[in-house]
């Protein structure tokens, strides 16, 4: 899934999400999902904290595989909260994280 980072593309499962957004600042919005996304990413100090939501994000996903972005967000925000806003992830960033962990586990 690293090719949707890279090339700009739309997470499948984020593009509900993204065609809400008004055309002008979609752009925009997106970059600074991506943005974020690098920052948490790349980010060596954290690396045990982001690996620590990954893995309670995946576990999410995958005890739930019919429940779409907002839903698995929801479940994420309100358990480890503190711990996606330690990382530096926004409400928008991390719904596009989950979106690209969501498509990367779906078929």
């Amino acid at each position: 899934q690293s090719e949707i980072i890279l090339k700009n593309a739309i997470p499948t499962s984020f593009i509900e999400i993204y065609n809400a957004w008004q055309p002008e600042e979609k752009n925009n919005r997106i970059e600074e999902c991506q943005q974020a996304l690098y920052r948490v990413l790349f980010n060596n100090n954290t690396s045990d904290l982001f690996w620590h939501l990954f893995e309670r994000t995946y576990n999410v996903i995958v005890k739930n595989p019919s429940y779409n972005v907002q839903q698995i967000f929801l479940y994420v925000n309100k358990c480890h909260h503190k711990m996606a806003n330690d990382l530096g992830f926004d409400v928008l960033s991390l719904k596009y994280f989950i979106a690209i962990m969501k498509d990367g586990i779906e078929p």
